[in-house]
């Protein structure tokens, strides 16, 4: 269907003949035989292009051929009008085996891992290997082969630019209408400096190129059109036979950058779950351990470091279009490209090691951010890994990621450009809040961020948080549900939520404000803190010290996180204390997994500070948190919260917080017995950590919880479904009489709560 235009124009302009003639070149008032070719044009004879509306635009898209010519000519294109089914599932993966099935398969000493753009990698202690270790295993069942899908475009992912110098370009169109001969008119429309530029770069002087590009591939004066296409752009970018992503003309040492980062690429293989390792291909064999420091020139590093500042890397556009591009795409840099599989590599692996260059690497860790995002994520993982990237129209914070997020919200959630940002964040935090029956996404308020014109527990959403997310370990309502519901009083949206009143906070230290990731200085940071203690002999108290350590790791500890190489507990207490917090120097690089929790670490403590309760809970919450807060417990929510109360009887939400003793349900259902712990597994295939309970005599795990009653009416059930795996990691609770399936405890329910003598309540959030 693609190439029909296509054809018409290769055999209206001769094309492939030797000729580039055309019949007719109609413009704006005359009519002449000339070449469609000619390095001279005089504009303003030239009618501006005047869309044709789209049949149906729920399925309908344009795409655009570049059409060939030599580099002095005018750039042309012709527009066409081209049928995208929407399709949920990759049929090319059908017949795929899953992780647990290949490893299943797997001889001894053998484990498997999933890299990125959908690939497995076989590891074993001598060797990594893209083929299965056992001779004759069908590689069908591990390698997926995309085939061949009509329409064939690419999709071209690029910033726009500020407004300024506009360029023009022709667009061409056949009209077969008034004669047996095919006349090619020809239009004129303005695109920004920086598409033109990517036009000029992809134009071949013989072959047509057919891509969708969004500037012009949508009626930007149709705010209808603008609307419905905004929801295509996960289907365009997901069929695309492969995304080009434009980051700019060549400039200064960007060759040299590119094939630097691309080398470094080439020798790692970046898997979903956080690891890495040498590729089978790599010609530096020790480059995949985190540890190995690349040999590069401070020269070398520096261009690296101006390339990775380019535009590109700060636009939320731009953030889905990475996130859905496949294997086979490509990053372009004037005449440089590499592959997106390289580029993903090379940025873990700068942002991982602590050999890179401090500023390098804080840059190249903020960019893998984005290129680890999964396809089908909670909203509020969105916000999160997109919270630094830049958009002129505060709207797009949710309408840019709606292409990568779970389905059963982006039905809930239509792009509308006639209302103003606000009520777009109210409705998709409400959206979100409905669709999963969790408030992970008011994460995102803090009292820091709040403007008076909104509600405090809708999210602003106007760049990076004022504090660190300290998201998703500490399991503080168990697998509860949240149900909501919104009342309007005095022209104001009150939030009514569940959950249980648990301190009140006395004592707060300063917000940390460091601009380093360096772990020495969030010691030094809580020692000064502990200074400012009102009963210092508390630190002698041996739970309460425990405690304190776990606060300033904020619980990510290899005993608690899994798979994901973090420091035990007793490491963090000899590392962090040395003699209860002395002030001996602790060096971060004698810390094993260090490397691994500095950088992600220091980004959970931006902007927090830790507080101390009327009776002695201590935790860190979000900077504004002052003496007179109450922390609670709110159903759905995965931390405690920090509310304000107001005189009404109502509260205004300050932010999150880590709270220890809070962990783990233990404010609505008492601490865990022995044997019992939680843990958090990394959950294949989402790049996420699932709470777990875990009996330490019997190494078995469940998500049932042992402090509650049988489960009697219900059970629990595997459920792949997006919602279940990134909720239980893959379970579903089904009522055995009713059918009704939940992926919540329904033993956790508010009237259940009551019922067992927990004071569980209602607040309303202003």
């Amino acid at each position: 269907m693609s190439s029909s235009l296509s054809e018409r124009f290769k055999k209206a302009v001769g094309i492939g003949s030797g000729s580039l003639s055309v019949g007719e070149v109609v413009g704006a008032t005359a009519s002449s035989d000339a070449p469609a070719s000619n390095p001279s044009v005089n504009w303003d004879e030239l009618k501006s292009y005047r869309y044709d509306a789209l049949n149906d635009m729920s399925k309908d898209i344009r795409l655009m051929t570049i059409l060939p010519d030599e580099a002095q000519f005018p750039i042309r294109v012709s527009l066409e009008h081209v049928t995208l089914e929407r399709v949920d599932k990759r049929p090319w993966n059908e017949g795929i085996f899953s992780l647990k099935q290949i490893r299943d398969t797997l001889p001894s000493g053998w484990e498997i891992r999933e890299a990125f753009a959908e690939k497995y990698i076989f590891t074993s202690a001598r060797a990594n290997s893209w083929t299965h270790p056992s001779t004759g295993f069908p590689k069908s069942s591990y390698i997926a082969v995309r085939p061949p899908r009509e329409p064939h475009y690419e999709a071209l992912s690029y910033t726009w630019g500020e407004p300024g110098e506009s360029k023009q370009i022709i667009v061409e169109r056949v009209d077969t209408r008034s004669s047996s001969k095919p006349i090619v008119r020809q239009y004129k429309i303005e695109i920004r400096k920086n598409l033109y530029e990517a036009l000029l770069e992809l134009r071949d002087e013989k072959e047509p190129r057919t891509m969708w590009v969004d500037a012009i591939c949508i009626n930007q004066d149709d705010i209808e059109e603008r609307n419905e296409q905004v929801l295509r752009m996960g289907d365009i970018f997901q069929w695309a036979s492969r995304v080009v992503i434009w980051l700019g003309p060549e400039s200064g040492d960007s060759e040299l950058a590119m094939r630097s980062v691309a080398y470094i690429g080439k020798q790692i293989v970046a898997c979903t779950d956080y690891w890495q390792m040498n590729s089978p291909d790599a010609t530096e064999r020790g480059w995949g351990f985190i540890q190995t420091k690349i040999p590069y020139s401070d020269s070398t590093w520096t261009a690296i470091e101006v390339l990775l500042r380019r535009p590109w890397f700060e636009r939320l556009w731009v953030a889905q279009e990475a996130v859905l591009a496949d294997a086979t795409s490509i990053i372009k840099c004037g005449s440089s490209e590499m592959l997106i599989t390289d580029f993903r590599a090379a940025v873990q692996k700068m942002g991982l090691t602590v050999h890179t260059p401090r500023v390098l690497r804080a840059i190249a860790m903020n960019i893998s951010l984005v290129f680890r995002i999964n396809k089908a994520q909670p909203l509020n993982l969105l916000l999160l890994r997109t919270s630094r990237k830049y958009c002129t129209d505060r709207r797009d914070r949710i309408y840019a990621v709606l292409g990568i997020a779970q389905k059963g919200l982006v039905d809930s959630i239509i792009p509308d450009y006639s209302i103003n940002h606000i009520r777009v964040f109210r409705q998709a935090t409400l959206a979100e809040i409905n669709y999963s029956k969790k408030l992970d996404v008011l994460e995102h308020c803090h009292w820091a961020d709040h403007r008076g014109q909104t509600p405090t527990w809708v999210p602003r959403l106007s760049g990076p948080l004022a504090c660190g997310s300290i998201f998703p370990f500490h399991f503080a309502s168990g697998y509860s549900a949240a149900m909501v519901h919104v009342e309007q009083y005095n022209k104001h949206h009150q939030l009514i939520v569940e959950g249980i009143e648990c301190a009140t906070v006395d004592v707060t230290g300063d917000p940390n404000h460091m601009s380093t990731d360096n772990m020495v200085d969030i010691s030094k940071y809580c020692k000064k803190w502990v200074a400012r203690v009102r009963s210092p002999e508390l630190l002698n108290d041996v739970k309460f010290f425990n405690y304190l350590i776990r606060v300033l790791c904020l619980d990510e500890e290899d005993g608690r996180t899994t798979n994901v190489g973090y420091p035990q507990l007793d490491e963090w207490k000899r590392f962090f204390v040395r003699d209860k917090l002395s002030t001996e120097t602790a060096q971060a690089d004698n810390l094993v997994g260090a490397h691994n929790w500095q950088y992600d670490g220091y980004c959970k403590w931006a902007g927090r500070a830790i507080f101390l309760s009327e009776d002695n809970i201590i935790g860190v919450a979000s900077m504004g948190t002052q003496p007179g807060d109450i922390v609670a417990v709110l159903l759905g929510h995965p931390s405690p919260v920090i509310l304000r109360p107001v005189n009404d009887g109502t509260y205004k939400l300050v932010g999150d917080a880590f709270v220890p003793e809070l962990s783990d349900a233990n404010a609505l259902l008492g601490p865990l017995p022995y044997p019992w712990i939680v843990q958090c597994y990394v959950r294949e295939g989402i790049n996420f950590s699932i709470p777990h309970f875990v009996n330490i005599e019997t190494g078995k795990s469940s998500v049932l919880d042992p402090r509650l009653p049988p489960l009697e009416d219900w059970e629990i059930v595997e459920d792949e479904s997006d919602l279940s795996v990134w909720t239980t990691g893959g379970y579903s609770f089904r009522n055995k009489k009713t059918g009704e399936k939940t992926h919540h405890d329904p033993r956790m329910r508010f009237d259940a709560l009551k019922n067992r003598g927990v004071n569980v309540r209602q607040f309303r959030l202003i």
